[in-house]
């Protein structure tokens, strides 16, 4: 899975969160300034495991907050495989 199709989901799921146009989603923003709580943030991490067949850990979000640097992380974990 290539990080611009993770992005692509992260950024709508953002955008329905704020019910926003996903062009106004700064990829370059921390989760947690666009309102998303531990339980959304838990919930994204679990959609993301399933959606590219990886195990996360639960604090990823914490070292990759934004969803540039997350979805780097994921597309370099699928690629490791």
């Amino acid at each position: 899975m290539e990080k611009k199709i993770i992005q692509e989901w992260m950024i709508e799921k953002v955008a329905s969160k704020l019910d926003c146009k996903k062009e106004d989603v700064d990829i370059d923003r921390n989760l947690t300034d666009f309102g998303f709580d531990s339980t959304d943030i838990l919930l994204m991490i679990g959609e993301l495991e399933s959606k590219a067949n990886i195990k996360l850990k639960s604090n990823s979000i914490w070292y990759y907050p934004t969803i540039n640097k997350l979805s780097a992380f994921i597309e370099d974990k699928i690629n490791s495989k």
